[in-house]
């Protein structure tokens, strides 16, 4: 995983005396950069995250999302009325960065 890809508050996960550890990334270095991996986005995430779903899709508030997967994962996109189809998705730090760009706010996971 590289550096260009992450911004401040994304969540990676990484080994750690032999078991693997998710956190949110404080800072960015170069040199700790290849130490990340992608946390693979679930349905799981998603509902940290807020998200609800319904027969077609996944919301948070006014940003709708439809989740299938046809061999590759991805995701179309409703916005604002924008339409964005196909948006290849895999992992949890570009749907958090996405989100961000779409509505200038950052996903935080959802208090129980």
């Amino acid at each position: 995983m590289e550096a260009k890809e992450l911004m401040l508050n994304n969540w990676i996960q990484f080994e750690h005396n032999g078991s693997i550890k998710q956190r949110q990334v404080a800072e960015l270095s170069l040199e700790e950069s290849n130490k990340f991996k992608p946390i693979p986005l679930t349905e799981e995430w998603l509902l940290k995250f807020g998200f609800e779903s319904d027969w077609s899709g996944w919301s948070h508030k006014d940003v709708y999302f439809e989740l299938g997967v046809s061999g590759d994962k991805y995701i179309n996109m409703v916005n604002g009325g924008e339409y964005n189809h196909g948006v290849p998705f895999e992992h949890v730090h570009q749907l958090q960065n996405l989100f961000f760009a779409l509505t200038g706010e950052e996903l935080t996971i959802k208090e129980s």
